[in-house]
């Protein structure tokens, strides 16, 4: 069985700082389990009371006003720290404080701070955005993200399900997927697939449960319940790597953020959960410099990691935009990635330049981009100072198709932070944090409706 809702315009609000402030438990709060939250059938009723009390009146809406308007109300928001228990209350407390011990090692990496904002939140003013980013004129590559369908999969228990593979078909034909993150959520944009038409029937499917077609002149959200119960993993398996751009360009802060990618690795096996985790690196440079890319593959030996990791410098990299392209790529198809079904699967990348938008090569991003969402891995881009005006709105692309945070280094006493001129992200759309503990805080989002 599946409910297909659609949502008004949303009325005129500020960009929301959740990726900093909330931690996102879709799954959580909306199905069923301990610590007395509500049904997932309770929980879409309220998002459904709220979307036909919603006004449609504001400025800034059209017909994809969907779920990021009920943010507000509750389907995104994080409702399940009021239903915590005593004991989850204090493993969280033990984890922050274990956490802090070892970020106070590193006084190196505490030095660099970041913002995030999640453009899925208020997705008409990402559009706006990249409407007017187009108007630059500056080259990018084609992903039309203007149709948008948020879809979440329940179990028979009201459960989201984690890593459920979900169909897209076109007239009756298969002809791409995207796989649910840990809370049961994924997106689905029809018209970033070449082989789908404007006119075509657009329908979604996922195991043996019915087809459900998609309202593609007013996509909203898509609930679907499964007749079965999903098996939830006994042990969290965690993998992460991080892409760095290694060029020359990146020399004044790769030592700082090789420091806070170490803090990092230190401090995620305490997250609750004690997940299993494993950390892979591609860094990269460009054409003409002493390699392209370099793949340090996943490993569970994080000594082994950080010494890999440390061992990288920056040079080369004559023009401004880089091997972005490649090394996205190479993160994706020669990292000795586990089965995706079973597993949260994370990439980080770090960088100040966008790719060779120009250069025809084996995998342009949009592609890479793709082939993530079809696994269920999440892209975080780090823009690092110097970003453009084109490496914000490529990292943005990034973050948003696979429904993830854009990061972004700050510097609160210069009032600036690594964004493009063109940006229409203001000071008072985020908070600034310390990097090592945002990126923290963004991997515990992604594995705490597991736990």
């Amino acid at each position: 069985m599946a409910r297909n809702t659609q949502s008004p315009s949303p009325s005129s609000r500020t960009r929301t700082t959740g990726a900093l402030l909330v931690a996102i438990s879709l799954g959580a709060a909306a199905c069923g389990g301990s610590g007395g939250s509500d049904s997932a059938a309770d929980k879409f009723e309220e998002v459904e009371d709220s979307i036909d009390g919603g006004s449609s009146s504001g400025d800034r809406g059209d017909s994809e006003g969907d779920a990021a308007e009920s943010d507000d109300e509750g389907f995104f928001s994080d409702e399940t720290e009021a239903s915590e228990d005593v004991d989850s209350s204090a493993d969280e407390a033990m984890e922050e404080e274990s956490i802090e011990d070892d970020r106070d090692e590193s006084s190196e990496a505490s030095s660099l701070r970041a913002g995030a904002v999640d453009d899925n939140d208020d997705f008409p003013a990402f559009l706006a955005y990249q409407d007017q980013f187009f108007a630059t004129g500056l080259p990018v590559r084609a992903l039309d993200v203007s149709e948008r369908h948020l879809v979440q999969v329940f179990d028979a228990n009201q459960r989201s399900v984690p890593n459920a593979l979900i169909n897209i078909e076109a007239d009756g034909q298969v002809v791409a997927s995207v796989r649910t993150a840990a809370d049961g959520t994924a997106l689905v944009h029809p018209t970033a697939y070449d082989a789908i038409e404007p006119q075509d029937v657009v329908s979604i499917s996922v195991g043996q449960a019915p087809a459900v077609e998609l309202i593609r002149q007013d996509p909203g959200i898509v609930v679907i319940n499964l007749d079965d119960i999903a098996s939830r993993p006994q042990e969290i398996d965690l993998e992460i790597v991080f892409v760095l751009d290694a060029t020359g360009s990146m020399g004044d802060e790769i030592g700082q953020l090789q420091a806070t990618v170490d803090s990092v690795a230190n401090s995620v096996q305490q997250l609750q959960g004690q997940p299993n985790v494993r950390m892979g690196l591609t860094h990269y440079r460009d054409i003409g410099d002493e390699y392209v890319t370099r793949t340090v593959d996943l490993t569970s030996d994080i000594d082994s990691f950080r010494e890999d990791l440390n061992s990288v410098r920056a040079d080369g990299g004559g023009d401004y935009p880089e091997a972005l392209d490649e090394a996205l790529s190479d993160a994706l198809n020669r990292q000795p990635w586990s089965e995706p079904s079973t597993t949260t699967q994370l990439i980080f990348i770090v960088a100040d330049a966008p790719p060779q938008a120009d250069r025809n090569v084996d995998q342009p991003y949009d592609d890479s981009l793709r082939d993530a969402a079809s696994r269920g891995i999440k892209v975080f881009p780090i823009a690092s100072s110097g970003s453009s005006d084109d490496a914000e709105f490529v990292f943005r692309q990034m973050a948003q198709f696979t429904n993830a945070r854009f990061v972004f280094l700050s510097y609160g006493a210069e009032g600036s932070a690594a964004l493009g001129g063109e940006t229409d992200i203001e000071s008072a759309d985020y908070d600034e944090l310390p990097l090592d503990e945002l990126i923290i805080r963004l991997v515990r989002e992604e594995i705490e409706p597991l736990n």
